[in-house]
């Protein structure tokens, strides 16, 4: 979710020109958008973490990425600036594929594909992985996630985001509940 803050991490000055609502709206609509068509900045970051983690494991970052980011969607709700304060903030509904049901699809197949596997090689096993990983990425529903995002006034008037809670927020967007996840490893281990 990095490159989400760097679309939306630009200043936003407001002199004269849009209110502060409509500059943020629009950095918003900016960022988020990319996350919604899977392309521009947003997915090529994606792709790129994507190959940084699962890469060596045979996982195509592309595909992957098209099949995570399908579905995807937001929609901007209300943005409430507060200038005595020099704080706003924007309500943002955030739909988008969940990891923790990702591994709770992908896990036990895993598992199963561990004990019946004719692969003889690592690699032959992994790339068996990575088709199962990229197919259940395909089968899985985004959820949406409410989420709200911060922006500040520093002493120039520009307006920015504040970064660590955005990218908390995302990762509690794109986690989901990540107790399925602690939950289906338990009972694998069992």
């Amino acid at each position: 979710m990095a490159v989400l803050l760097v679309v939306c991490g630009l200043g936003l000055a407001a002199c004269g020109g849009p209110s502060v609502e409509q500059l943020i709206r629009q950095d918003l609509e900016e960022g988020f958008s990319q996350m919604k068509s899977g392309d521009g900045d947003f997915a090529k970051g994606f792709e790129e973490s994507i190959q940084g983690e699962l890469g060596e494991y045979g996982v195509d970052s592309s595909e992957f990425t098209a099949a995570y980011l399908d579905g995807s969607d937001y929609k901007i709700g209300d943005i409430t600036v507060d200038e005595n304060a020099g704080t706003a903030t924007a309500d943002v509904s955030v739909t988008i594929k969940q990891m923790s049901d990702l591994l709770a699809a992908f896990l036990p197949r895993a598992m199963q594909a561990s004990l019946t596997t004719s692969a003889t090689t690592e690699d032959e096993f992994n790339a068996e992985l990575a088709a199962i990983m990229v197919e259940e990425t395909k089968n899985i529903e985004p959820a949406t996630t409410d989420i709200t995002i911060t922006y500040t006034r520093d002493s120039d008037g520009t307006w920015s985001v504040d970064e660590d809670a955005l990218a908390k927020s995302m990762e509690e967007a794109t986690t989901g509940d990540i107790s399925k996840y602690t939950e289906l490893a338990q009972s694998l281990s069992e």
